[in-house]
């Protein structure tokens, strides 16, 4: 009977330790800031960058940006800024109509941008900024 007792107790104990973990897992997941992104490069340079540059705007960009447009339907396309820091995962060089996969911070970063007429005036928009990404070799085959 000890030995069944001392089998159950070793089995309780590893079950805790198992669903202990697993809690922190998924909790650790739930709370990431790093988010997956996939579609296709529709634009080399972010949207709301590109619209204030045409306002006569200076943006101020720490790295690279673009416009990514989404797999799903239901998805808006998305801005991100691709840091200098960040590199593609395979060394392609990003052209529009190119399929990406990335994961990008939910954490957005600012980015200021300087009116060039006068009155000189500032604004600020913000990109996704990327962690880490990759596009296709080659374009996207549009039927």
């Amino acid at each position: 009977m000890q030995k069944l007792l001392k089998i159950l107790e070793h089995s309780m104990f590893g079950f805790f330790v198992a669903i202990g973990f697993f809690t922190i897992i998924h909790t650790t997941y739930a709370l990431s800031t790093i988010t997956p992104f996939g579609g296709t490069v529709s634009k080399t340079t972010a949207q709301n960058i590109k619209d204030l540059e045409d306002e006569n705007y200076k943006c101020i960009v720490p790295g690279t940006s673009m416009t990514v447009k989404s797999i799903s339907k239901t998805e808006k396309d998305q801005d991100f800024l691709v840091p200098y820091t960040t590199r593609s995962s395979t060394n392609n060089k990003t052209e529009p109509k190119q399929y990406f996969l990335g994961l990008y911070e939910r954490t957005k970063q600012t980015v200021s941008c300087i009116y060039q007429g006068y009155p000189p005036r500032t604004t600020t928009t913000q990109l996704n900024r990327l962690k880490l990404f990759g596009t296709s070799k080659g374009k996207v085959l549009t039927y």
